[in-house]
């Protein structure tokens, strides 16, 4: 089945999707059988979102402008219009839905209609697989009880791995941070008494709002802490000993990256990569409550 895109006057089509000859008109998206009205309409409104800009017009006086896209659905593919794959949706950051009737084996949890980005993505056999981190709508509705359940398992509960045929594009629904906002709420009312004071420490008492996100945070803590100390002592997973001397970033799948000092050699690593801590005592209760939340957080 096809969704074909009549578009109005004031928006057009992204000029890299439109082959010479084809109407730029028009365009239909190549879509599976079993859509519901509900898949339908929010995979119209992420088609708008993603694939057309509206364009200037000059004098609007005189240009009357239909701004609202139409759509018919047909069996066969239109004539002379450019056809689009659901896989143009899929690719890093963009937000999707999961279909109906999907139970996630794993997180023991219906996740039907369950909203998300992509964080990342993998091949599994011939089959791209996503990791989808949800929105905090979708956080909303997972009860307290099954969160609970998930964390003494340590298992996340704020994503998880789902195949390209379980997922379908949807608008994106809100900013990145609320959504963080949320899940170190999560966070926060689950955390071990024994990482309070930590906690505290490094996001402020979460009294206020996040400015930053939660690894651009963990990132100026860390930093600043190293600054002070000039350099922290470690082991590595090898046994060897090393300088921690400066952050290198951070992902949401490996966390903060560190630079370490072995001998004359230099290397950069995921914090996670290192054994222990050296001669620290307050370094290294903050390194064991930063794998913790990257039990959580990471992936």
């Amino acid at each position: 089945m096809f969704i074909n895109f009549h578009i109005p006057e004031n928006k057009q089509l992204i000029e890299e999707l439109v082959p010479d000859g084809l109407n730029n008109r028009t365009f239909s998206i190549h879509i599976p059988n079993d859509l519901s009205s509900d898949e339908i309409r929010n995979l119209v409104q992420a088609a708008d979102e993603r694939f057309l800009r509206r364009k200037e017009i000059q004098d609007v006086r005189s240009n009357p402008i239909n701004s609202s896209t139409y759509y018919t659905i047909t069996n066969d593919e239109l004539p002379n219009v450019c056809v689009i794959e659901l896989s143009h949706f899929y690719i890093y950051d963009n937000w999707v839905s999961i279909r109906s009737g999907v139970f996630d084996r794993y997180l023991r949890l219906n996740i039907s209609h369950f909203i998300g980005r992509i964080a990342d993505f993998y091949n599994d056999n011939d089959q791209d697989v996503f990791f989808i981190k949800w929105d905090t709508t979708t956080l909303n509705r997972i009860p307290i009880l099954k969160i609970r359940q998930l964390l003494k398992r340590k298992i996340s509960p704020f994503g998880t791995f789902v195949s390209t045929d379980l997922i379908l594009p949807v608008k994106k629904p809100e900013k990145s941070l609320d959504t963080e906002q949320k899940q170190l709420e999560i966070y926060r009312n689950h955390l071990p008494k024994k990482f309070e004071l930590e906690f505290q420490t490094v996001f402020n008492g979460f009294s206020n709002q996040l400015k930053v996100s939660v690894f651009r945070t963990w990132e100026n803590y860390l930093q600043n802490f190293i600054l002070n100390e000039n350099h922290i002592s470690c082991l590595t997973k090898s046994m060897t000993k090393a300088l921690i001397t400066a952050i290198a970033g951070s992902d949401e799948k490996n966390g903060v990256w560190v630079e370490l000092k072995t001998n004359n050699n230099s290397i950069i690593i995921p914090l996670n990569d290192v054994e222990d801590i050296l001669l620290n005592p307050i370094f290294e209760k903050m390194f064991h409550f930063y794998q913790h939340w990257c039990e959580i957080f990471c992936y």
